[in-house]
């Protein structure tokens, strides 16, 4: 990844800046006369000085000890300099950030709410919107296959928004982290350009007791105390589930549909506000009279509204599908699904229902009976088991947090006679295994993954 990049002001100025980091002190934007830096540590003796463009130094503009945050301040407040470019050198003691910007105006220093994964997050999503291609269904969009030869891997950021690849996490913080989003970014050789067909299923937040959610949930520290686009919020998260087989509990031909998913959300289990961001895979199983049938499906929801299908993409039972969830603003949520299988994938942006908004208070990986159109929680499906591996779930903050106590917790789904129907086990890191169980799975059968 290049760690700089330089760019083009409306007003002429041109700066150099890094795009991710990890030091101490690091330049994230300019706008106008005002210069935006992040303190990656508590404590820094942060100080910035404005030079000519010859290397004259002219004064320090900025002595200060502080700590972990974004501030913004500008360098010519108070100054009588004529408006012409200068130099502005902001360091830590040990590294020095350059940046050339014009005298414009007067603003005194501030404390400001911009995060630099936010920001990179909203420049990214803008950059994105350039290469997008309405779908179907109003409002909601995708984008087309990047040209032959593109690597994900190797490309930069700017690249990855423009042709609709998630967000990559950082290599020095997780390597594991980021080598399984790099067998995720590299399954598929196919971008299809999704159908939607809009359905009347709902993929809820958890209720109480657990009647509809099985498996894991991560979450940060004092998750009532974030605002979008915080440290700690959720930024994205992505892992990889084999789709099982769909059938109706053992003895069981009911005449009716069993509905059951598998997906990765944000959002889920803070149900309050209702804003459950997530992308998943159905699996559901007709019996009637002896004849069977089956129905596998990709799909996408913004809880409250209901799930959307996608119609031209194949998933059978064996699949091995790899998701990634991510917002680029509290209302624009972004999927990306690969199917290793088929070798295809899609990406889908859309917006949040009116009136909601993400937070990010927590991460999921979910199997899961819906709420059918009449309110009423589904049958669930006998699917045996769903394993979830490889599943990262990382923040605005650029951190990644793992499923243990006390980030993460498991999630059993019950039915009304509070008997046991999917439960779910940690068999390794980062991993997790949902399971029928009881009269979901039926008759006297176990069945045990581990």
């Amino acid at each position: 990844m290049r760690k700089f990049i330089v760019f083009t002001i409306l007003t002429g100025i041109w700066s150099i800046s890094p795009v991710l980091g990890q030091n101490p002190v690091f330049i994230t934007q300019q706008k106008g006369p005002i210069l935006y830096f992040h303190v990656a540590n508590d404590n820094v003796h942060t100080t910035a000085d404005v030079y000519t463009l010859s290397g004259k130094r002219i004064a320090r503009v900025f002595d200060k000890i502080v700590s972990h945050g974004d501030y913004s301040f500008n360098p010519f407040a108070g100054s009588n300099l004529p408006q012409q470019m200068y130099i502005v050198r902001l360091t830590n003691g040990t590294r020095t950030e350059s940046i050339s910007m014009m005298n414009l105006g007067n603003t005194s220093i501030s404390k400001s709410n911009l995060n630099p994964n936010q920001a990179l997050s909203a420049k990214l999503a803008k950059v994105a919107s350039d290469n997008k291609v309405p779908t179907n269904i109003p409002g909601v969009f995708t984008i087309a296959a990047p040209p032959q030869g593109f690597d994900p891997v190797t490309a930069k950021d700017v690249d990855l928004a423009y042709y609709g690849f998630p967000p990559r996490p950082d290599s020095s913080i997780s390597p594991k982290g980021f080598a399984a989003w790099k067998k995720g970014v590299t399954l598929s050789k196919t971008r299809i350009m999704p159908i939607l067909k809009q359905t009347n299923l709902h993929y809820s937040p958890m209720q109480t007791t657990s009647p509809n959610w099985c498996g894991i949930v991560a979450e940060p520290h004092n998750p009532f105390t974030h605002a979008y686009g915080d440290n700690g919020c959720v930024y994205y998260l992505y892992g990889t589930f084999m789709v099982p087989v769909a059938q109706q509990a053992h003895g069981s031909c009911t005449g009716n549909w069993d509905y059951g998913a598998s997906w990765l959300g944000i959002d889920g289990f803070f149900n309050h506000p209702v804003d459950l961001l997530q992308s998943g895979i159905a699996f559901d199983a007709y019996c009637n009279g002896g004849v069977t049938y089956t129905s596998y499906y990709a799909w996408y929801e913004w809880v409250p509204a209901a799930a959307v299908s996608i119609q031209n993409v194949t998933i059978t039972p064996g699949d091995v599908i790899w998701i990634e969830v991510w917002s680029t603003s509290a209302t624009e949520g972004n999927v990306y699904v690969s199917n290793a299988n088929t070798q295809q994938s899609f990406y889908i942006d859309f917006q949040a229902p009116p009136g909601t908004q993400l937070l990010g208070n927590s991460a999921e990986w979910i199997t899961e009976r819906p709420l059918l159109s009449n309110g009423q929680l589904a049958t669930l499906t006998n699917y045996t088991y769903v394993p979830f591996w490889d599943s990262y779930v990382w923040t605005f903050g650029g951190s990644t947090y793992p499923f243990s106590d006390p980030y993460g917790f498991g999630i059993n789904m019950v039915d009304a006679s509070n008997n046991v129907i999917s439960k779910q086990g940690l068999p390794g890191e980062n991993s997790v295994v949902t399971e029928a169980a009881g009269p979901a799975l039926g008759g006297n059968y176990f069945y045990d993954p581990w």
